[in-house]
């Protein structure tokens, strides 16, 4: 139920002297008397009717209702009224409300409060128990207690070993407990380690998001495949069939249960303890992650997200550019994050002949290389023709030493009309990528014993 704050009502009325009938005239004293008393009861009226009126708005009796229930804060107003919310200092609301407006505690906590840790000590020394106020000038301050109860129950657990990096939730990140532990020495906040734990508990609900967020503190390894690997799980999963499955999003996976149910449950273990092989899309590059997914009779089936991988099967310039990724989603609101320090598995690069001059025999090529990501070598090609009268050779930049672009300069030889330079790009993982280089060239001899050179510079 609310509690309704109305308007407090005045009622004026006339005090008039009594009149007092001549057989009863009162003496001196008496009459002082009288006089006193009536003074003294117009003050407290004059009293009562100031206090009346600072209560009331003053704004033609608007109407605020006021109720605190399930950890929420509903507030209602008949017309446009300003709320704020505090706690401890802290703003949450300042907002105009009309209608029905309901402000969850602890969303208010997570998405507005600027200091989570200053907060969560203030839970902790009072048993857990957060104040806040409310108000809304002239109808409204009151102060509400929260208590904390952080729950990071999940549905299931699991843990995997194998090449991957990890997984875990931030409230299990051995990070959490050092950054609290130097804020409270920065603040001069002791706390024993017995209540340490409750405040790191306490900052992580305060944290929490909607979704099941998953982060890692290992470095994510780089592969070519999951052949000859294996993972061995860990979990209280129950299931009649289990599959291990690497994916970037949800859509990969429900394609794969799919696959799984129509070939009556191929590829799956009936343990969960054996080594498992795990399995993604064909020909699927990026960052994965690995999946333990069980699946019933019934074909209901459950996924918990265990590690990270990253598939690099894509030479310079072909495929996505997967560097630009920081998260990957799943269902059921299931988000697991990319670390800062995610390896680069995507690379572009660009060789151009920026100008070439020469008599043919010997010329000078002037090329410019252009390149990002994971590109590690580019090899441009001296051979067949382009070396008739130089030693055959090729040319290598390693650009880990190099910044982009690169200038550089090449002898050849080159002839009337078409002439193609291989060159040769490869990443950091071994991925190659081969393209050509496409001068065209017309030399054209006069009397006077020179060359004329009509220059025609292609990317093939």
């Amino acid at each position: 139920m609310f509690n309704r704050l109305q308007p407090l009502k005045r009622e004026v009325r006339s005090h008039q002297r009594p009149q007092i009938p001549p057989n009863e005239l009162l003496n001196p004293n008496q009459e002082n008397m009288v006089n006193k008393l009536f003074t003294y009861i117009v003050l407290i009226l004059f009293v009562c009717c100031s206090c009346t009126q600072g209560n009331n708005n003053g704004d033609n009796g608007s109407n605020v209702e006021f109720e605190y229930r399930n950890d929420s804060i509903i507030v209602a107003s008949s017309k446009p009224q300003n709320i704020t919310i505090k706690v401890y200092g802290q703003e949450l609301v300042n907002k105009s409300i009309n209608n029905n407006e309901k402000f969850s505690v602890i969303n208010l906590i997570r998405t507005k409060c600027p200091n989570k840790n200053q907060l969560a000590l203030e839970a902790i020394k009072n048993d857990n128990v957060i104040s806040l106020s409310i108000c809304v000038p002239n109808q409204l301050d009151t102060i509400v207690n929260f208590r904390v109860n952080p729950d990071f129950s999940n549905s299931y657990t699991a843990s995997i070993s194998g090449d991957c990096a990890k997984l875990i939730s931030p409230q299990n990140d051995p990070n959490t407990v050092i950054n609290a532990r130097r804020w409270l020495y920065q603040n001069n906040q002791h706390l024993p380690d017995s209540l340490i734990t409750s405040f790191v508990n306490i900052i992580n609900d305060f944290n929490k998001s909607e979704s099941d967020v998953y982060i890692t503190n290992d470095a994510i390894p780089v592969m070519s495949s999951f052949a000859g690997k294996s993972y061995h799980v860990s979990s209280d999963m129950t299931a009649k069939h289990y599959v291990l499955f690497a994916a970037a999003n949800q859509k990969e996976i429900n394609d794969f249960i799919e696959e799984i149910i129509a070939n009556n449950f191929e590829l799956t273990s009936s343990t969960i303890n054996a080594a498992n092989t795990c399995y993604r899309t064909l020909d699927s590059n990026g960052y994965k992650c690995i999946f333990l997914i069980g699946i019933n009779e019934d074909w209901t089936h459950s996924q918990i997200p265990l590690g990270l991988v990253a598939i690099d099967n894509m030479a310079p310039n072909e495929g996505t550019n997967f560097n630009q990724t920081n998260q990957l989603t799943f269902g059921n609101n299931t988000i697991v994050k990319l670390p800062q320090n995610k390896p680069t598995i995507y690379g572009s690069c660009s060789v151009r002949v920026a100008d070439w001059d020469g008599n043919g025999a010997e010329c000078n090529v002037s090329l410019v290389i252009t390149f990002s990501g994971d590109v590690k070598t580019v090899i441009v090609h001296r051979e067949g023709s382009l070396a008739k009268w130089t030693t055959t050779k090729n040319f290598t930049y390693n650009l880990n030493e190099e910044s982009s672009p690169i200038q550089t300069a090449i002898k050849m030889h080159l002839d009337d009309g078409d002439n193609f330079i291989p060159v040769t790009m490869i990443d950091n993982h071994g991925n190659t990528y081969k393209t050509k280089l496409k001068i065209q060239a017309r030399f054209v001899r006069v009397d006077t014993h020179d060359i004329n050179i009509d220059n025609n510079i292609y990317n093939y």
